[in-house]
């Protein structure tokens, strides 16, 4: 039997060095969907999730730079305004999420 997942939205404001955002979204690349430029949803296992906020923890100065995970709900209730991240129709892959609503 597999360790339980949950669903996080990490999102990132890495401060003056080009540097340090480019590692921490080509770190984030690696194991979660980017949903925005300093947005993405991963599922992540208890040890996932140590793992990635200690290679997080690497590329950032704590001093300037700021990333949070946020859980998310299982099924979560999401609504979009405006021009979306992906195409019409196409959702992040990832298991447990519906597909979102558009406010019209």
């Amino acid at each position: 039997m597999s360790a339980p997942a949950t669903s996080y939205l990490v999102c990132y404001d890495i401060s003056q060095s080009a540097r340090r955002l480019a590692r921490t979204r080509r770190l984030l690349l690696a194991s979660a969907t980017p949903l925005q430029y300093s947005v993405f949803l991963g599922r992540f296992t208890h040890a996932d999730r140590r793992d990635v906020l200690a290679k997080l923890a690497r590329c950032i100065d704590p001093r300037v730079d700021d990333v949070r995970l946020y859980p998310v709900p299982e099924r979560p209730s999401v609504l979009l305004l405006g021009r979306g991240h992906l195409p019409a129709g196409v959702f992040a892959p990832l298991r447990g999420l519906a597909p979102p609503a558009t406010i019209p």
